[in-house]
């Protein structure tokens, strides 16, 4: 974020960030039911954060159980 706001693309330029959902074992797994590969909600639930400032206000969150049109 730094070097995109040296080069002033912060505002132009869309990031995003996400990852696995956690171990392969069972160790915490934000009291999910499940662990990485099952199809249970913490075997495929995995944290995304997309900035994108022009678009999607600072602390916007979208429910996964919700659609959007």
């Amino acid at each position: 974020m730094e070097k995109l706001d040296e080069l002033k693309l912060a505002d132009d330029t869309i990031v995003v960030y996400f990852c696995d959902n956690g171990p392969n074992g069972w160790r915490w797994n934000g009291g999910m039911k499940g662990r990485k590969g099952s199809t249970d909600e913490g075997g495929v639930r995995s944290p995304l954060f997309v900035r994108r400032p022009r678009e999607i206000g600072a602390g916007t969150k979208n429910s996964p159980n919700r659609r959007r049109h």
